[in-house]
């Protein structure tokens, strides 16, 4: 066509433009404001610099919670993994100010407690409160997990426990199966049926189908317990982050029966665990080598119920994991914040 090479580019000049918040940009002649992008950049981007010139004017607090809610974090893959992430999660829980001991911040009146006494409950009570307003704000939370029973103790307290979980990990019993609850004033338990059939249960014959769930619990954190132990039969790549933990912090122990390691308690002879340095050696209990305990009592102590003087054990629980076996509770936190099923 008469070329002898291609066409020289333009010249391209800028011309400084100032948005509404005083900033300075360079937008190239002939493009106006606002179009000076790539739509293939994505909005993403653009959101997480609005999200950045944000936070620049806010208080440092505020600031850390506005990039923490816009910025998604991955499920976490290993239990190092969960306790980075639940050690974020803890420092924030336990620097903030205290309404129940003025003066000091939570972890400070933490360290303060002695005994469990009325202080103590409602000290826990703020905790958990905190915590439980920062799940729902990080995950949907409330949901409660379906029962077949309608109505009763057992069925109030075990939805009352499943509203404290992941909506994600309370669908998860839902899709396994039907969930049978009945109420005790004793030991509580649970079990997930394996497979269909006829089985004999706690003294019983019954007649399940495969995931088909049954809890016995009182009105109490039992019913946290026991729904956590719910969610370890349906959800075993959960457990398996505590499964991990116990066998790498009990390596080398033997088994022990609980009833010599408690002598005035009820524990039966075949009751066995690897006590570590668990704030109780219940917590090691293992079944065919399975250290299911690990994750019900630590989400029974972050999750329980903590209403009054009633509920002093579960307090005195979570007292003594925040003192002595915080790294532990860093992991559940983790992983109740941030793990997807």
């Amino acid at each position: 066509m008469g070329k002898t090479g291609p066409d020289k580019a333009p010249d391209i000049t800028d011309y400084d433009w100032t948005d509404r918040s005083g900033n300075i940009h360079q937008i190239p002649t002939g493009i106006d404001p606002g179009w000076d992008y790539a739509p293939g950049a994505s909005l993403a981007d653009r959101a997480k610099e609005i999200v950045r010139k944000k936070a620049e004017h806010l208080p440092k607090e505020l600031a850390t919670r506005l990039k923490d809610i816009t910025t998604p974090t991955p499920t976490p893959k290993t239990p190092e993994e969960a306790e980075k992430l639940g050690q974020a999660i803890l420092s924030n829980l336990l620097d903030r100010p205290s309404r129940t001991v003025p003066g000091k911040t939570i972890g400070e009146a933490f360290k303060q407690v002695i005994l469990i006494d009325e202080k103590a409950v409602a000290l826990a009570k703020e905790f958990q409160e905190n915590l439980l307003k920062d799940l729902a704000a990080t995950r949907p939370i409330h949901t409660p997990a379906a029962v077949v029973q309608k109505t009763g103790q057992a069925r109030d307290a075990i939805m009352r426990a499943s509203t404290r979980f992941p909506d994600d990990w309370t669908r998860m019993s839902d899709a396994a199966g039907p969930l049978n609850v009945r109420f005790t004033t004793k030991r509580g338990w649970a079990w997930t049926s394996q497979k269909d059939g006829v089985i004999l249960l706690n003294g019983k014959i019954v007649k399940a189908v495969k995931g088909e769930g049954f809890i016995v619990t009182s009105a109490d954190s039992t019913a946290e317990h026991e729904f956590t132990h719910r969610l370890q039969s349906v959800m075993p790549e959960l457990d398996a982050f505590f499964q991990q933990v116990h066998r790498q912090r009990t390596q080398g122990e033997p088994l022990e029966r609980l009833m010599d390691l408690y002598p005035n308690s009820r524990y039966k002879r075949d009751e066995v665990t690897r006590k570590d340095k668990y704030v109780d050696f219940y917590q090691g209990k293992e079944y065919d080598g399975q250290a299911l305990e690990v994750m019900t009592m630590i989400y029974e102590a972050l999750l329980g119920r903590m209403d009054n003087m009633q509920d002093w054990r579960v307090i005195n629980r979570l007292v003594k994991f925040l003192s002595k076996d915080n790294r532990i509770i860093q992991m559940a936190l983790g992983l109740l914040y941030h793990w997807k099923p």
